[in-house]
């Protein structure tokens, strides 16, 4: 089974240097749902992903469990993340559905994204487990 965290510390590293490069994570079928938009096809995923602003996050829990799918596994990973120049914190979820790739490493198959904005003005080593929610507010994730 895949190795959740050397996963995900690649692909958010992959993320913060050149999201370009995310390409090489995705196959020609794979899948994304961003907050509610469809997008197929690892070209135009990694379109969407170049198209967002920069941030940074705060990554507090990963899971992962065997998907069903022979060989394949779900990572779900649960963060806080801060756009550039907001001091807002968003809580944000990303689910990748791995798959087997046939030179033995994995590649994403699917994807969802899903952000949720509780105007928190917190520092990255001064949050609370669970933020309590107040009213919400839309922040815009593209520049």
């Amino acid at each position: 089974m895949v190795e959740a965290k050397g996963f995900t510390d690649n692909y958010y590293k992959t993320f913060d240097a050149n999201r370009v490069n995310l390409v090489n994570m995705c196959g020609e079928e794979s899948f994304l749902d961003f907050e509610g938009q469809e997008i197929k096809g690892k070209e135009a995923i990694v379109a969407r992903l170049t198209s967002l602003q920069q941030c940074r996050y705060q990554i507090l829990k990963i899971d992962h469990i065997p998907s069903g799918a022979p060989g394949g596994v779900l990572v779900v990973v649960s963060s806080y993340m801060w756009l550039d120049g907001k001091q807002d914190a968003l809580v944000f979820n990303q689910t990748f559905h791995l798959m087997p790739a046939p030179e033995g490493s994995f590649y994403v198959a699917q994807h969802l994204w899903i952000t949720a904005a509780f105007n928190q003005r917190q520092t990255p080593s001064a949050l609370p487990m669970f933020p309590s929610a107040s009213p919400m507010s839309r922040m815009e994730l593209l520049p």
